[in-house]
């Protein structure tokens, strides 16, 4: 194996990681997994980052009137 097939294969293992972690902290605080994953598949630091951000999403209570 050449240095370069080396590389890609670890670029992508990191990547992959890094999308996983993006889908499992946005699914963790409410948001949709799917959506986070598209945006994650193209923008995965970034996606990574803002979700680390944003707050999670509180429930509406339930109020009975």
């Amino acid at each position: 194996m050449s240095a370069l097939w080396v590389t890609g294969i670890i670029s992508f293992i990191v990547w992959f990681a890094l999308l996983l972690a993006t889908m499992y902290i946005a699914g963790s605080k409410g948001r949709s997994v799917v959506l986070w994953g598209v945006i994650g598949f193209f923008l995965t630091i970034i996606a990574l980052i803002i979700v680390i951000v944003l707050p999670a999403k509180r429930e509406q209570p339930y109020v009975v009137d």
